[in-house]
């Protein structure tokens, strides 16, 4: 499961996104590649979850 530092998270919610993507982005991206079987796809959902997960700090 996905473990993240709240505080940290809610102090700087861009920076603490943006390591999120860039911890889990090429894990979530494989997942979806071998799930969607679409590149293009993939790219758009994975963008999706960060933008989505973003909006839920804001």
């Amino acid at each position: 499961m996905l473990k993240t530092d709240q505080q940290a998270l809610v102090e700087n919610r861009l920076e603490s996104v943006s390591s999120l993507c860039e911890k889990y982005g090429g894990m979530l991206f494989g997942y979806l590649l071998e799930v969607l079987k679409d590149r293009k796809r993939a790219e758009e959902v994975l963008v999706k979850l960060f933008c989505d997960f973003y909006q839920q700090f804001n």
